[in-house]
This record gives structure tokens, C-alpha cells and sequence, in this order.
């Protein structure tokens, strides 16, 4: 049990003090206090800190979610974003993308706080005036591209339909077309604050494309309509296009010189100039008349003299006295008059003098007449002496386009003067002259040749010389084979005992005294039948025959079976007959012909042909180039038969050829000219190699098709015909693998 202990206090003492002090001292406690504050204010700041650091950090993912936003709507892939936007539309994306930009930043911004969202704001103000330039670049550069797109399409089908309207001989429509064109891209233009000089060379350029095109396409239908419509407006033209045309045109308008010409030898007509007679410009009244002929008669011109002065007086004004030519000449003046004498040549008469122009004009024709012949005094009027000289005598038509055409247009309305008689009131009528006779054989046809004539035209006229007389020779074997055939069909009808001359026709029997081996197999035949012998097949005949219709087929369908009608029975004759009918087919011919003679015509059309070949020394360095091109030219002319008998499924025919020749030929210059082959051409017309190609376009192309297996063309082939139901050509097998290529290699 606890005891409890009370407690008392102790003893009370009485502490004695000595005097008492009054402590009256103050401490100074501010270090103390600026301490502490110091203390909280470094606390306030850190907190602070802390703030700052997570409102950034706040501002920074919200600036990424708006980058987030800017690359998922600039994203091509994008349907929603920026892609849905484009051409025309292009005007609505930045309504449209920058109201969902204001949405994405007004979400952003709900989940900031008050600090956060006055950061934020100027942030997303400078995002958005970012976004909305990007936004006006982006839709200035899709709609001017669009605008672009569009004004060019419209420029393209009005050029067009000028282009149409050339070829169609509307010359008139052409030029409305044309300037509505114009008038279309100068507007637009202007719109783009485009200078003067500058809408005035977009101008030219669309003028200049057009005048190309046109002729281009006439060349293709008739190449002379192609060179007059090209003089006409070459002066509309930018050098390139212009270089272009000539080098397009001129190969054509060359061969087809070279044609007319060599026709026009074989039927005696002599080297007319091959250009027909231009549209007649005006009729010469009577006083016109009467002053032209006045003059001729005071020269003492000929009939053909009298029609060159009228031709000339319709080519230059028209047969107006008073015309006054409106382009102005270097030295300001402008040709006046009926020949259109320029002051400084007029020898000092009154130029709109009829009379006294027409004197001048017949004088200076009889004098240059003399001096060089008819063609000569022709272009002298046009270009002077030296111009004329370099045309006529040395043959440089190539250089001096204009001059040429002006002769051949001359010598076109000189021939149909003289062929209408020059029946004009007050004018004396005239008659054209006999034609001499034509050539009787290939040497004095190639004889007649003008010596002035290139040495490329003169070879392909004595191409088409030679074939001109192969088709004769043709022709007239032909005949006399049908005419054997028929005389025996006759000689075996009637019997040995009916004299000729009561089976045969005169012509008939003239051929049989002409042709011994006929005659002698006739009577062979006849005297056979009246023995009562019966005509077996002679097996040596019949094999030499055979073999000839295989090995040689177009010297076959030549043969005249008649004169084997005592060597062969009346059944294999039929036969044989039949066999020949077959192989002058066109389309059967055209499997037996050579290509050799037709690649030769379209070296000669390009320039390059065998016979211009450089010879002597060095020769076969300097023909390296056309070597080169024309191997080149027979695999592009070889590529194209193929393709026509694999879409056709059968060869061409001769008609068919030439025209496959041509356009080869065309799309070869095309190539030549824009300097994709081996070779280039210079200005003079020589070849040489190009630098910038080591393997030419149809080689390469060749090359790469040896490396297709025949695998993968089968695979392809296959794959065609079960989608299209027939078979594709070998140009587009390769030309599928060629795309392929090109796009595995991007």
C-alpha cells in the first residue's frame, strides 16, 4: 500500500540585493528581420520559378500540338488537309483551314490555365499569320497554275483551229483564229502586270507556233502549198521555229521536186520547174496589155518571152500600175510600180508609168536573157544578178529559199499564159508550144537533167527516173506477156490448119514476126498438133521455170508462158498463168520486193544518201557520220514495218510502203533536228558527229530489247491478249518494259 509523502516547501531565505540597476540597452534585430525576408522573398521567387517553368512547358506542347496540326494538314496525303484543295479550288483553303485552325487553338486553349492562355495567345497570333502567308502562297501558286493550265488549253485549241483552217486553204479564218488567240493570252497577260516587250514575245511565240504547225501539216498533203505558205510567213517566226520548218520541209519539198522533175523528163516536157501555177492575182486591162506588149515588141521577145513579161507583171503588182508595195525597204523606200521597181533600180522613169516600166522591165529580161537564160532573167528581177547567180548557176536554192520559189512561181504563171494563149482584150494571142518528144531510153532521160541541180536532187531524180522506166519496161512486158498468152489461147482454140493470119489480129501477128522465140514455139506447137502429137510437160522447162517463180518471183511474173507452148501441156500453162496473176497482186508483190531501193530514197530525202558521199582520201572518216545515221534510218524504217505488219497482220503494199517511208522519214528529221541521234547537221548541210550522243535513238532502243528475255515478252504478250483479246506488237512490249524501267529507277 503506498504511503503518501505531502510536500512542504523549504525553508524560506531572505537573499540580501545589492542596490538595484536598471538595464535601459535595445538590440538591434533588422539583420534579423532582412534575414527572414530575404528567406521568404528567395522562396516567393523560386516558387515563381517553378511557375514560369510549367507555363512554358504548358506553351510548348501546346505550340507542338499546333505543328501537329500544320504537318497533318499540309500533308499531301492528306484528303482532308491541303490536297483537297487544288486548281481552282485552291481559293477556298485558306477560309476553310484556317476556321479549323481557330477551333484547334481555341481547344488548346480551354486547357491552360489564366498565365498560360496570355503566353499562349501570342503564340498561336504568330502561328496563324504564318499559316495564313503559307496558306496565300499556296493558293496564289495553285491557282495561277490552274489560270495558266486553263489559258493555255484555250490558246492551244483556238491555235488549233487556225492551224485546221490553214490546212483547208481558209487562209483568212486561219488569221481571225490567230488573233483571237493573241487576244486571249494578251489580256492575260496584262492581268499579270507583264511588261510591253513582254506580252509583245509571248505574242510572237504563239503567232510563231502556229505558223510552224501549218506548215508542218500542209507539208504531209502537198509540200509545195507548205513552202509557199512558209516564205509567206517565215518572217512571222522565231529562228527556232523557222529552223525547224526548213529542216522538216525542205527534205520533203526536195523530193518532191525531184519526183515532179523526173516526170516531167520521161514525158518529154523538158525540166519544168515542178511548182504548179499559183493562183491567178488579177487580169491586165487593155491599156496593161497594150504597154506590155508594146514593149515585147519592141525587144524582140519570142512567144515564151511575152508570157514570162505578163507573169512577172502578175507576180509583182497584180497588173496595177499605181501599186505601191507596203513593206518598207532598208533604205525607206517602198517598190512602186507594174514590175515594182525600187527608186534606186528604176533608172531614173516614172515608176507608176506602165509603159515606161514595162520597156524597162522587157529590156532588162532580153538582156539577162542573153547573159543567163531564162531562169536567170527571172530571179535577176527578183534579187538582182549575184541572187539570181547563186540560184541559177551554182545551185544554192537551199540558202536562197525565196528566190527559188520566186522563179518557180514565175515559171507556174509563165506556163499558164502560155497555155491560155494570153486571150486578154488588146493582147495578141499566142499558142503553147509543141512538147518534144519524150525520151526513148533511161540514159537521155538522166541526160536532160539540169547541171545546175544539186548533186541530193539530182540523185533522187535519177532514183525516180529509173524507177519511171522500170514501170514502163514493166508495163510493156507485161502486155506483150498477156498478148502471148492470148495469142495461144487462140492459136490452140482454132487448130493447126487454120492459117494465122485468119486467128490472129494484125497487131497480133506484127508481135509474133517481133518475137522469134514466140514464133518459133508457135509453130513448133502447130506442127506438133497436126502430127497428132500431144504436148507433154518438157521437164528441164518446167523446173527452170518453178525454180524461178521461188528464187525469183517478180522476174516470174514477167515471163511470157506463150513461148512455151510446145513445151509445156495446156494444164501446167493454166496453172503457171494463174501463179503469175497472183504475183502481180499488189499485196503479194509487196512480199517479194527489196527494201534496199526504197532505204536508198530515204537517205536521199534526209540528206544523206550514197550517192553524195565524199570520196577520195579520208573519205571514210568523213562519211562516218552518214553511215551512222543511215543505219539508223533502216532500223527506224525496219521498226516501222514490223509494227504495221503486226497490227495489220499483213504486209505492206508498195502504195502503203512509200507512205510508211515518209512518215519514217518525217519523224527521223524530227530527231535529226533535235539532236537525239548521232549525228547532227550543220548549217551548210554537212553531217557531223554528235557529242553529246554515244549511241544514237533507234541503236539504243535496240539494245535495250536484246535485253528483254523471251520469258518476261512472253509474260507480257500473255498477259495482253487476255486483257485486250489480241496481240500486242513488239514496239509495245518494248516500249512497256522501257516505262517499267524508268519507273523502277525513280
Amino acid at each position: 500500500m503506498a504511503t503518501i509523502i505531502p510536500r512542504t516547501s523549504g525553508p524560506q531565505v531572505q537573499a540580501q540585493l545589492g542596490p538595484q540597476v536598471r538595464n535601459n540597452v535595445q538590440v538591434d534585430l533588422s539583420p534579423a528581420i532582412r534575414a527572414a525576408g530575404q528567406v521568404g522573398q528567395a522562396a516567393a521567387q523560386l516558387f515563381q520559378q517553378q511557375k514560369d517553368r510549367a507555363d512554358l512547358t504548358a506553351v510548348m506542347q501546346a505550340r507542338r500540338e499546333l505543328s501537329a496540326w500544320e504537318g497533318e494538314t499540309f500533308n499531301p496525303a492528306n484528303p482532308d488537309g491541303i490536297a483537297k484543295y487544288q486548281g481552282k479550288n485552291a481559293l477556298q483553303a485558306n477560309e476553310a483551314l484556317l476556321g479549323d485552325l481557330d477551333q484547334r487553338v481555341s481547344a488548346i486553349r480551354a486547357n491552360l490555365s489564366g498565365d498560360q492562355q496570355q503566353k499562349f495567345d501570342q503564340v498561336a497570333f504568330s502561328f496563324r499569320d504564318s499559316v495564313q502567308g503559307r496558306l496565300n502562297n499556296y493558293a496564289d501558286r495553285e491557282y495561277s497554275a490552274y489560270e495558266a493550265t486553263e489559258r493555255k488549253a484555250t490558246i492551244d485549241n483556238i491555235g488549233q483551229d487556225a492551224v485546221s483552217a490553214g490546212m483547208s486553204g481558209d487562209f483568212g479564218l486561219a488569221d481571225v483564229r490567230l488573233q483571237e488567240a493573241v487576244g486571249i493570252a494578251s489580256a492575260a497577260y496584262q492581268t499579270q502586270g507583264m511588261g510591253a516587250e513582254a506580252i509583245k514575245a509571248s505574242e510572237r511565240g504563239i503567232v510563231s507556233s502556229v505558223r510552224k504547225q501549218t506548215a508542218a501539216a500542209l507539208a504531209t498533203r502537198d509540200p509545195f502549198a507548205a513552202e509557199d505558205y512558209y516564205h509567206r510567213y517565215a518572217d512571222q517566226m522565231t529562228p527556232e521555229d523557222r529552223a525547224q520548218v526548213e529542216r522538216t520541209l525542205y527534205p520533203v519539198v526536195k523530193d518532191r521536186a525531184a519526183y515532179e522533175l523526173a516526170n516531167s523528163l520521161a514525158d518529154g516536157r523538158g525540166a519544168i520547174e515542178p511548182l504548179p501555177a499559183p493562183t491567178a492575182r488579177g487580169k491586165p486591162s487593155p491599156a496593161i496589155a497594150k504597154a506590155i506588149d508594146d514593149a515585147v515588141a519592141a525587144e524582140g521577145l519570142d512567144a515564151a518571152g511575152r508570157a514570162d513579161l505578163y507573169a512577172l507583171a502578175e507576180q509583182e503588182s497584180g497588173f496595177r500600175a499605181d501599186a505601191v508595195n507596203p513593206e518598207v525597204l532598208d533604205d525607206g523606200d517602198q517598190a512602186t510600180g507594174l514590175f515594182q521597181y525600187r527608186a534606186t533600180s528604176a533608172g531614173g522613169i516614172d515608176r507608176k508609168d506602165a509603159a515606161a516600166s514595162a520597156r524597162r522591165a522587157a529590156r532588162e529580161y532580153k538582156e539577162r536573157l542573153a547573159k543567163g537564160g531564162r531562169a536567170f532573167a527571172i530571179a535577176a528581177h527578183f534579187a538582182g544578178e549575184d541572187g539570181a547567180d547563186a540560184v541559177v548557176n551554182r545551185g544554192r536554192s537551199a540558202q536562197n529559199p525565196k528566190t527559188a520559189l520566186y522563179v518557180r512561181q514565175v515559171m507556174g504563171r509563165s506556163a499558164r499564159w502560155a497555155t491560155e494563149g494570153l486571150q486578154v482584150p488588146g493582147a495578141a494571142a499566142s499558142s503553147p508550144s509543141a512538147g518534144a518528144p519524150a525520151p526513148s531510153t533511161l540514159a537521155d532521160a538522166i541526160a536532160a537533167i539540169p547541171r545546175t541541180l544539186p548533186p541530193d536532187q539530182r540523185a533522187a531524180t535519177e532514183g525516180y527516173l529509173r524507177d519511171i522506166f522500170a514501170q514502163r519496161q514493166d508495163r510493156i512486158e507485161q502486155a506483150k506477156k498477156q498478148a502471148a498468152m492470148s495469142i495461144y489461147d487462140k492459136v490452140t482454140a482454132a487448130g493447126a490448119s487454120v492459117p494465122l493470119s485468119q486467128v490472129l489480129a494484125p497487131a497480133e501477128l506484127a508481135l509474133v514476126g517481133q518475137d522469134s522465140s514466140l514464133s518459133e514455139s508457135i509453130n513448133r506447137y502447130r506442127k506438133l498438133i497436126a502430127e497428132g502429137g500431144v504436148i507433154q510437160d518438157d521437164p528441164a522447162t518446167l523446173d527452170n521455170l518453178q525454180r524461178m517463180q521461188a528464187l525469183s518471183p517478180a522476174e516470174f511474173a514477167k515471163v511470157p508462158l506463150g513461148q512455151y507452148a510446145d513445151r509445156l501441156s495446156g494444164k501446167t500453162l493454166k496453172a503457171l498463168a494463174d501463179d503469175q496473176t497472183k504475183a502481180n497482186d499488189p499485196s503479194k508483190r509487196a512480199d517479194w520486193m527489196t527494201d534496199n531501193e526504197r532505204l536508198e530514197r530515204g537517205f536521199q530525202m534526209l540528206g544523206f544518201g550514197k550517192d553524195t558521199d565524199v570520196s577520195g582520201n579520208g573519205s571514210q572518216a568523213k562519211n562516218a557520220p552518214r553511215d551512222a545515221l543511215r543505219g539508223e534510218f533502216r532500223i527506224a524504217y525496219q521498226n516501222a514495218q514490223t509494227a504495221f505488219v503486226q497490227s495489220t497482220g499483213k504486209k505492206p503494199t508498195p502504195e502503203q510502203a512509200d507512205v510508211l517511208l515518209q512518215a519514217t522519214a518525217k519523224q527521223f528529221a524530227q530527231n535529226l533536228q533535235a539532236g537525239r541521234l548521232s549525228a547532227i547537221q550543220e548549217e551548210g548541210g554537212k553531217f557531223k558527229n554528235n557529242p553529246k550522243v554515244k549511241t544514237g535513238l533507234y541503236s539504243s532502243a535496240a539494245q535495250f530489247d536484246l535485253q528483254i528475255s523471251q520469258a518476261d515478252r512472253d509474260a507480257v504478250r500473255g498477259a495482253y491478249i487476255d486483257k485486250y483479246g489480241r496481240p500486242p506488237t513488239d514496239a509495245w512490249v518494248t516500249q512497256y518494259f522501257a516505262r517499267k524501267s524508268q519507273g523502277a529507277k525513280k
